[in-house]
This record gives structure tokens, sequence and C-alpha cells, in this order.
């Protein structure tokens, strides 16, 4: 386990000033940054170390070329909206955020004969299980039980876990 860091407003002060922006500050440090704000000096150390809030473009409209070369850039719809949330939001505000899902991302609905064809490429269960793209999204449909019975794939007997015993 680490140690326990005391921090001060000093100490916390020192943080600050490495940065540029009180985003940056709170990355960078975010226990020191949580500290200050714990303790009430956050503003006072905004203040006192000069950091910059990062403006957000507001009422800026963006065509869809604009989003899809963006959206492109990522490899998930999570990290897109973790990394320009400002045209995520965007897209879903104008309804364009499914259009933008289908030309970038990969597909997330599958039929049941491609979910039988991916299954079919894999050894076994876990196999599947693992490598496969189709495994959770067939269990979530509750094609799981006939696909695993139309590839021949033995159906897996699984222990239960020690921490279910209580629950018995």
């Amino acid at each position: 386990m680490g140690a326990k860091t005391k921090h001060t407003y000093k100490s916390c002060l020192k943080d600050a000033k490495e940065c540029k922006t009180i985003k940056g500050y709170y990355e960078k440090h975010k226990h020191s940054y949580e500290a200050a704000c714990r303790n009430g000096w956050i503003e006072l150390i905004i203040k006192d170390a000069n950091l910059k809030r990062q403006r957000i473009e507001k009422n800026k409209i963006y065509s869809i070329e604009e989003l899809v070369s963006d959206a492109i850039k990522y490899k998930s719809i999570g990290e897109w909206i973790r990394k320009n949330n400002s045209k995520w939001l965007y897209a879903k505000k104008v309804g364009i955020f499914d259009i933008i899902k289908r030309k970038c991302f990969r597909k997330v609905e599958y039929t049941k004969k491609e979910c039988m064809n991916d299954a079919k490429n894999h050894k076994n269960i876990n196999d599947w299980k693992t490598n496969g793209e189709t495994f959770s999204y067939s269990k979530r449909q509750g094609w799981l039980d006939e696909i695993i019975e139309y590839v021949g794939f033995e159906k897996q007997k699984f222990e239960k876990k020690w921490w279910f015993k209580h629950f018995d």
C-alpha cells in the first residue's frame, strides 16, 4: 500500500503552477486537486497559479463531414465521447449520432446467421467468448443455446464460485 501524502496549501499551489489549465491540473495532480477542493482552497489556487479555464465553443455548428472525420479517429464511441465530448453532444442534439455511428464505428447489431458463422470460426465456446465479436450479442438476444447446438460446441458446466455459496 502506498503512503498517504498530506497536501498543504503550498504543495497544492506548487502542483498547480506546473499546469496551464484547471483540467490539466486535475489530470496531472488529481489527489492534490481533490485536497484543494476538500479544504476549500481551489478558487485561491486557481487565482494564485493563474490557471485558465478551458473554453467550450457554444452554439458552434458542425457539418456531418466534420463530425465523421473527427469520430473516425477513435476506436470506439466511448473513446470519442471521452476525448471530444462537445462534438458527440452536438451529434446527439441534432439527431445525427446514429448516422455517424454507422459510418465510423464497428457494427453493433448482428443477424442470427452472422452470429452462427462467427461461432463456426472458433474451436470451442471459450475461444468464441474471448475472441469472437458476436458471443455477448448472441447471449443478449437469447440465441446462445441455439447457436451452441447448431455449431456443435460441447456445453460446459460452470462451477459455482466460492462467493455464490453464501446465497444458496
